[in-house]
């Protein structure tokens, strides 16, 4: 069980990270083009406070809903997941 549930942590964590900072109206590009430029004019500075008018944290509500949806599959699934031929996972889940 152990081995499943790491499997499981580490398929969320590459899950969320992959998200990254995109809005739900943002392309990829747009989003790294936003997070490039937060980075060279707001990052560490006396501009990078929270702003309730430009914080929305919808994206993240986005991403909170996606989790809790496959985490919701998983839970009901009869059976676990299988992973792709040449996976890291699939290792694991083997040893």
């Amino acid at each position: 069980m152990a081995k499943e549930l790491y499997s499981l942590a580490i398929t969320a964590v590459a899950l969320f990270s992959a998200c990254n900072q995109n809005t739900s109206t943002s392309v990829m590009d747009d989003g790294e083009k936003a997070d490039a430029l937060y980075r060279d004019k707001h990052y560490h500075r006396p501009s990078d406070e929270y702003d309730p008018a430009t914080w929305t944290f919808a994206g993240g509500l986005e991403d909170l809903k996606l989790l809790f949806l496959v985490g919701k599959r998983l839970a009901f699934e009869t059976t676990m997941p299988k992973w792709k031929d040449g996976s890291e996972f699939k290792a694991i889940r083997e040893k």
